[in-house]
């Protein structure tokens, strides 16, 4: 019974192993393009969900405006420990995250086109040009000049929500590429 059973599986052994080969070819040959299907429709739909997002982060960072407009006696007094307290608390914790996603809901050609990640990357700039200066004051440091970091943050987020806002009007678009994949 013992002798029946090896040789049972030494019968079935060669089947077994040309089957899975057979299996393992076609997963092979076939997984690359269904893996870049599955990618595209994943892009599509990241894509569509930061465009619906969208408001909701736009919302998020016209609150960062109004805070780092009303920060400005902030910068008069230069009151450094309150400046890098400002900036580290909602919704300009956030701006980062808020700015991706309204970012990330426009196609490749609107940021372009539009500057947005530009003046985003000017607005940054600003935002840590302010809090390393006002790091240096609160350390001690003479002459720090936080009113440049500020300006250009400010500036260059008031120019970021108005361009956002105007494209944020522009609803879902369709292309006939992806009307003909569903």
């Amino acid at each position: 019974s013992h002798r029946h059973t090896q040789t049972s599986q030494s019968k079935s052994t060669p089947t077994h192993r040309r089957s899975f080969l057979t299996t393992a070819t076609l997963f092979t040959l076939t997984a690359p393009y269904t893996s870049s299907a599955y990618e595209a429709a994943t892009d599509d739909a990241k894509t569509v969900t930061k465009k619906l997002a969208s408001p909701s982060a736009l919302r998020s960072i016209k609150q960062c405006l109004k805070k780092l407009q009303r920060g400005s006696p902030l910068i008069e007094t230069q009151d450094y420990e309150e400046i890098r307290q400002l900036l580290r608390i909602s919704p300009l914790s956030d701006v980062r995250k808020n700015a991706g996603i309204v970012l990330g809901g426009l196609s490749e050609q609107e940021v372009v086109e539009s500057g947005l990640k530009d003046l985003y990357g000017e607005f940054i700039s600003g935002l840590e040009g302010l809090d390393g200066q006002a790091g240096l004051g609160q350390r001690g440091r003479k002459n720090v000049d936080v009113k440049s970091g500020y300006d250009k943050a400010l500036s260059s987020l008031e120019k970021f929500v108005t361009v956002a806002d105007a494209l944020a009007d522009v609803p879902v678009q369709y292309t006939k590429d992806s009307v003909e994949q569903q």
